[in-house]
C-alpha cells in the first residue's frame, strides 16, 4: 500500500514502452526509409551555391537588372573582400555601380557580424569557465583550518570571551 502509486507508475511506464515498436525486417533490424539517389541528386542541385565574380560579371553582361544581381547574391551568401583591382575588373565588364556598392556593404556587414559572434563566443566561454570554476569549488565542503579542541593562545573561542586573557588557554 506504500507504494502503490510507484507500482502504478512503473507499471505504466512499462506498458508504453512495449507499445510502441519500429518496422523490422526478418533478421530483426529496424527499417530504415532511404532516399533513392535521384531525388537526393535533385534536392542537392537546387541548394544555390555562392556566386564568383565573374558569374556576377555574367549576369551583368545577360542584360539583369542590378536589383535582381543584389537578390541573387543576397540569397545565395555571396560575399567579397573586393581590392581595387577588382572593383576595376567588375566595372570594365559592366557590372552596374550599385552591384559593387553591395558587394562591398556585404562584405562589411559579414565582417561585423563575424566580429560579434567572435565576440559573443568569447563572452560564452568566458561565462562557461566561471561557472566551471563555481561547479568545482561548490564541489567541495568548506575547510575550518582550527578544527577542534586546541589552544588559541590566550584568546576565547567564542564572542563572548573574547580579547586577551592572559597565559596560553584552550579558548574556553
Amino acid at each position: 500500500m506504500r507504494y502503490s502509486f510507484l507500482v502504478l507508475g512503473l507499471l505504466c511506464a512499462v506498458l508504453a514502452g512495449c507499445a510502441t515498436s519500429v518496422q523490422r525486417d526478418a533478421a530483426g533490424r529496424p527499417l530504415l526509409q532511404r532516399a533513392d539517389p535521384q531525388t537526393l541528386e535533385d534536392s542537392l542541385r537546387r541548394v544555390p551555391g555562392k556566386l564568383s565574380l565573374g558569374e556576377v560579371a555574367v549576369m551583368a553582361r545577360e542584360g539583369r537588372s542590378a536589383e535582381e544581381i543584389v537578390a541573387r547574391m543576397r540569397a545565395t551568401g555571396t560575399r567579397f573582400a573586393l581590392d581595387e583591382d577588382q572593383r576595376r575588373m567588375l566595372r570594365e565588364q559592366g557590372v552596374p555601380e550599385r552591384v559593387i556598392a553591395a558587394l562591398i556593404a556585404a562584405e562589411k556587414e559579414a565582417q561585423r557580424v563575424d566580429r560579434l559572434t567572435a565576440e559573443a563566443d568569447r563572452e560564452a566561454q568566458s561565462q562557461r569557465r566561471a561557472q566551471a570554476y563555481r561547479n568545482w569549488s561548490r564541489a567541495y565542503p568548506y575547510y575550518d583550518p582550527w578544527w577542534g579542541w586546541h589552544p588559541y593562545l590566550g584568546y576565547s573561542r567564542f564572542r563572548r570571551f573574547h580579547g586577551w586573557h592572559g597565559g596560553i588557554g584552550w579558548g574556553w
